[in-house]
């Protein structure tokens, strides 16, 4: 009797979970794929071989010996005349500028402080552009006058014996590019003394070109060619680096791993380094 009652319930537990009233259970997750490692992407340079170049450019600076320099004494007056023009030659007295003034302004102790005449025969060689209207500050520049016909410029070097009296040598100052030639230091009355193996040493110049007027102190540049290698090998400076005191490159392996190669140099120039060893022509550096 028993038996009876508890087989119905039986089945209908089997029917009612069947039609899933009854929740299935959670599925297994699926395993999941393991994909294979990818071997980082190296950016890559391949030694070559060529010449190696370094330029240094020098600052050069105008020295005026003959010059003489002209400014108001006192400020806040007007500009009454400017007399003279760049490039002309003037006779001692000549008057160069001067300002309104009156008698009665008691800032003004001597003529001088609001007139200004040339001290001697010489080249206006500076000139400051004045405004309609514009007022006077005292010890500005006003104007430049040299006695010299030549402008003269020097620089102070560890290059000095790279320099012959004669050689050609562009200089840019002014805003412009023109030529320099190397003098002999007594060409403008200094004697040199700097002996043979200074480890620096002073080197002159002079420009002859038409039209060009320079103050004293007027800085320029020029670019020399200091060291030059033929037919070595050489990578990018990018692709070197140091460690424990020693310059090493990073190089690609037979397994596509990333291993450091020890490496002697030479010339840097240009961001280019010369390879002496550790290294041949084909080989692939990789680029930090």
């Amino acid at each position: 009797m028993h038996i009876k009652k508890i087989l119905p319930v039986c089945l209908a537990a089997i029917f009612l979970t069947g039609c899933g009233i009854f929740p299935k259970e959670e599925e297994l997750q699926r395993t999941p794929i393991i994909q294979a490692y990818e071997q980082e992407e190296f950016k890559m340079a391949d030694v070559k071989k060529g010449t190696l170049q370094l330029y240094e450019t020098l600052d050069v600076v105008c020295m005026n010996m003959g010059e003489t320099r002209y400014s108001f004494g006192v400020s806040n007056l007007a500009y009454q005349g400017v007399y003279v023009t760049l490039g002309q030659k003037i006779a001692a007295g000549t008057k160069i500028a001067d300002l309104a003034y009156s008698y009665t302004d008691t800032d003004i102790a001597d003529i001088s402080q609001v007139e200004l005449k040339a001290k001697e025969d010489s080249t206006v060689t500076y000139l400051s552009e004045v405004e309609d209207g514009e007022k006077s500050v005292a010890g500005q520049l006003v104007a430049i006058t040299n006695t010299k016909d030549a402008f003269y410029l020097n620089v102070f070097t560890e290059f000095w014996k790279r320099f012959n009296v004669g050689d050609i040598v562009p200089i840019h100052i002014a805003g412009g590019d023109y030529n320099a030639q190397v003098i002999d230091s007594s060409e403008i009355g200094i004697e040199s003394s700097v002996s043979d193996d200074a480890i620096e040493g002073e080197v002159y110049f002079k420009i002859k070109e038409e039209g060009l007027y320079l103050k004293g102190e007027d800085v320029g540049t020029i670019t020399i060619l200091v060291d030059e290698r033929k037919d070595v090998l050489y990578v990018p400076k990018s692709a070197i680096t140091e460690v424990n005191g020693k310059e090493i490159v990073y190089v690609e392996n037979e397994d596509g791993i990333k291993s450091i190669q020890y490496i002697e140099t030479g010339l840097h120039a240009d961001n280019k380094v010369e390879i002496i060893s550790g290294l041949k022509l084909g080989d692939k550096v990789i680029l930090e």
